[in-house]
């Protein structure tokens, strides 16, 4: 099964604050950063977004993480939350890939 963790180290993210870096690089400019999953290829990317568009369900990924956080101080506050979004979202999409 893959986790989170297994996604942060694909990205080559050692730590918070290298998750932050790469996510920071996409938003900005009524911009979010989205980090996603394609089970198919078993490929992580981070891609920016407008803030008012929705995220393509048909797309075959799965959305882990939609953010548009200008400061470093609410990235930490937020980290764990988006730790658990993104654990939820894996666990959920492997249930329904095996057939659960």
């Amino acid at each position: 099964m893959k986790t989170f963790n297994d996604i942060l180290e694909q990205l080559g993210c050692d730590s918070s604050d290298d998750f932050y870096e790469l996510m920071e690089e996409h938003w900005g400019n009524g911009l979010d950063a989205i980090l996603t999953y394609n089970p198919k290829n078993g490929k992580a990317e981070i891609a920016s977004i407008y803030s008012n568009d929705m995220f393509n369900l048909n797309s075959g990924k799965i959305l882990l993480a939609r953010l548009n956080l200008p400061n470093k101080e609410k990235f930490n506050q937020e980290w764990y939350s988006i730790i658990y979004e993104a654990e939820f979202n894996l666990k959920r999409s492997q249930k329904i890939q095996g057939g659960a």
